[in-house]
């Protein structure tokens, strides 16, 4: 199996990313298992890049410079797309570790999912185009936190949890398991708490694809 462990989170030394070391380790000791991290702060990609083909990138001709400098930019994006939708496709596991904000996912994580999963105006079309990505997938499991409690997220929607465990994975094989592993008030949670959750997190993480 491989696991493509997807990290979204701007600062090298927070919490969040010892979470993803925790996680990171506990998933590398699974026998026949590839774990592969794709940082998404570090990975080059651009959130606010159009979602231009890189065809249409090659076959424009530029005027000026200005004009090269933006053909150049959007054929760079185009290939950090096509490079992380190969991971993707390679993958038969999801894991994602990120901060929830505002009940929600970070921008650049969200951003990313949109990048990589086809559009179409029929939306038929479209789901047929993401489960060409993504339709080999047979588990995701989510390893995040949150600064509320787990009633205030409920009340809000809990927006993270429907996208990533029911839109998201209606694009995965038919069977794909999910997990849904979370520290709530982390904002109010003492230090051993916090130490707690990093081996708690990885364990069940961990469990997850050893029982598969």
């Amino acid at each position: 199996m491989k696991i493509l462990l997807v990290w979204t989170h701007p600062v090298p030394e927070s919490y969040n990313a010892a979470l993803r070391d925790s996680v990171l380790e506990a998933l590398s000791t699974l026998d026949d298992t590839e774990v592969e991290l794709l940082d998404l702060y570090t990975s080059g990609f651009d959130p606010k890049a159009p979602e231009v083909p890189i065809s249409a990138a090659s076959d424009t001709v530029a005027s000026d410079p200005a004009a090269d400098t933006a053909v150049s930019g959007t054929a760079i994006a185009s290939n950090i797309i096509a490079e992380h939708r190969a991971m993707l496709q390679s993958a038969n596991a999801l894991v994602f570790v990120y901060p929830t904000w505002w009940d929600a996912l970070p921008a650049m994580l969200k951003a990313w999912l949109e990048h990589l999963l086809p559009h179409a105006p029929d939306t038929d079309r479209a789901q047929e185009a993401a489960k060409e990505i993504t339709g080999h997938i047979t588990d995701i499991v989510v390893v995040t936190t949150h600064g509320s409690s787990r009633r205030v997220n409920f009340v809000q929607g809990r927006a993270g949890r429907l996208l990533l465990l029911k839109s998201l994975r209606s694009l995965c094989h038919h069977s794909c398991r999910t997990r849904w592993i979370s520290l709530y008030s982390i904002d109010r949670a003492s230090h051993q708490k916090r130490q707690s959750f990093l081996t708690q997190a990885a364990t069940r993480a961990r469990k997850h694809f050893a029982s598969s």
